[in-house]
């Protein structure tokens, strides 16, 4: 009766023990490690989630294992072996296992070794955990603090950690690290809103993915730069081509499709000595040569860019001195009627120069870049337009003739409020005739707020200001698209003329072609970077009614011309 009254007592305890775990959703596991196979026994409750619960207990090991996930079982194998060495005395894991409906359940398994009294293990207990919502909140965690929210590409926390985990201290990191900007990015943004610029980013990162190959490391950073890191890829050929996609492609948006145009700077990286960081760095280096150099093109690092990207911030910190100390001056170039056999000046370019005490001569191809980037251009620009209206209401070989002076206008300055409201104060203040001032924009007026910019134009053309587009030829208007903008003057850009003398004459017949359709749509033209005579003949042979460079006139300061010009536009 003791005996049966034990065994009831046992049986109850059993049962509370099986209730209690089931309940619990903890799992137990009992392992004979002395048998063929290692047999072990599972509660039921896991048995029934894995999809075990149809085999006989106890199951074998391997039935159980192969339903651990392949990326987790090789440290499974390591931790377990240790544990039977003796190594460690605990055995913990966190792995995935397939469940009844073959999907994958995140569990932590805890156990520990039975030995006889020689040391020899002879049974392994443990416990199995579901942890698969705790798991899914930590990966949702890490998932957004490795991500870009709108693109769902890597951030660059996550593109920095996807490439360590590529390489270690004896595998020496190959390949190409790229960075791309969008250029004018922000423009879209700001006339259009945030809507349809995520809209356009999001389009981009679909088609910077379809661009590149599936293995490549892709991520976002800052509001229109992207990283990529493509293994393997070493020749720079092969890397300029591949960037050619992202150059300009047309990304479709709610409110139409915007041309996006982008720079880039690649970085190829065979094994030398450096960190990951330090070669994302090198690229970011190369992707600034190229917007400085040239918009819409790609380049590959190389040690100069360094020397030339410390010259740049020194001029950034001294530019915003520049205008204040007196620094900047304009020098001014005269702009030819050519018809007749004798030239006539009918007026000047302003152009701008700075003299930096610390930096020497600064070329204009240098700060002018830099002046749009710090805003400085909106000062500066205003300073140029008074500076050349004073000039040229105080010469008094202008006076009574129909002669101009022009100056460039950038596209921060259109998109400037009140901009027209400016210059018409400008030329009262000067008593300088809204007819003898010009003003030349380049083809950056089409890649931003045209419609804005346009009616700007067109109200100071209104007033009476010459309009021309400069360096034309050098981006992708044509004559259907021209036919929108409010222009009066086509300067075509010096390489066009440099071309026209050569012996094959293709330039000299599109430079032809040029004058006639000009002719037609009443615009005139102006000829840049005249420098030898061939080149003046063949202008007028072909009918250019005016030009300008170094053949017939060198830019010069306002003494000189003073002194050289006693008439002008007589």
């Amino acid at each position: 009766e003791e005996l049966k009254a034990a065994d009831a007592r046992l049986a109850l305890s059993e049962e509370r023990f099986r209730l209690a775990t089931e309940m619990s959703e903890i799992g137990l596991m009992d392992s004979d490690l002395l048998q063929p196979g290692q047999p072990f026994w599972l509660s039921y409750n896991w048995l029934y989630r894995l999809g075990l619960d149809h085999l006989p207990l106890p199951i074998e090991r391997d039935t159980y294992i192969q339903r651990i996930h392949p990326q987790e079982q090789p440290e499974r194998t390591k931790k377990f072996a240790a544990l039977l060495a003796g190594d460690s005395s605990l055995y913990e894991m966190e792995y995935r296992i397939r469940d009844r409906e073959e999907k994958w359940l995140w569990v932590l398994v805890r156990g520990s070794i039975i030995r006889d009294e020689c040391g020899k293990p002879i049974r392994l207990i443990g416990t199995m955990t579901d942890i698969s919502e705790l798991k899914n909140r930590e990966m949702q965690r890490y998932y957004q603090a490795t991500h870009d929210e709108l693109t769902s590409l890597l951030n660059r926390r996550g593109f920095m950690e996807a490439i360590a985990m590529r390489f270690t201290d004896r595998q020496p990191v190959t390949g190409a690290f790229l960075v791309v900007d969008i250029d004018g990015f922000r423009f879209i943004n700001d006339v259009h809103g945030q809507e349809v610029g995520d809209e356009f980013l999001q389009a981009f990162a679909r088609h910077l993915k379809d661009s590149f190959p599936q293995d490549t490391v892709l991520a976002r950073f800052g509001a229109e730069e992207y990283l990529a890191f493509c293994p393997e890829l070493m020749d720079a050929a092969a890397a300029i081509n591949l960037f050619q996609p992202l150059a300009v492609v047309l990304l479709q948006t709610s409110a139409g499709s915007f041309a996006a145009r982008s720079s880039g700077g690649f970085f190829l990286c065979g094994g030398q000595e450096g960190t990951p960081e330090s070669y994302l760095q090198k690229a970011v280096l190369a992707m600034h040569h190229a917007k400085i150099v040239e918009k819409s093109a790609c380049y590959i690092y190389e040690p100069s860019m360094q020397a030339m990207a410390v010259r740049r911030h020194a001029i950034r910190e001294r530019l915003s001195q520049a205008l204040q100390n007196q620094e900047l001056f304009l020098q001014y170039q005269p702009i030819y009627a050519i018809e007749a056999i004798t030239e006539r000046v009918i007026g000047f370019e302003a152009l701008l120069r700075w003299r930096s005490p610390s930096l020497g001569m600064v070329s204009p191809a240098e700060f002018i870049p830099v002046a749009e980037e710090t805003n400085l251009i909106l000062p500066i620009g205003e300073w140029v337009m008074r500076e050349a209206c004073q000039f040229f209401s105080g010469l008094d070989a202008q006076k009574g003739s129909a002669a101009t002076v022009s100056v460039n206008v950038s596209v921060r300055q259109l998109l400037s409020p009140g901009f027209s409201n400016r210059v018409r104060s400008i030329l009262q203040q000067c008593d300088l005739p809204p007819g003898q001032l010009g003003i030349e924009v380049t083809e950056s007026i089409m890649m931003t707020d045209e419609q804005h910019n346009i009616a700007v134009l067109n109200e100071l053309r209104a007033m009476g200001l010459s309009i021309s587009l400069d360096d034309f030829g050098t981006g992708y208007s044509s004559f259907t698209y021209l036919q929108k903008l409010p222009i009066d003057v086509l300067k075509v850009d010096k390489s066009l003329i440099d071309e026209i003398a050569q012996p094959d004459r293709n330039a000299l017949l599109l430079m032809e072609s040029l004058v006639q359709m000009s002719r037609l749509l009443g615009y005139r033209i102006v000829a840049e970077g005249v420098e030898n005579s061939d080149q003046l003949v063949l202008l007028r042979q072909i009918g250019c009614g005016a030009c300008q460079g170094y053949l017939l006139g060198k830019p010069m300061s306002a003494e000189a011309v003073r002194e050289q010009y006693p008439s002008i536009g007589s």
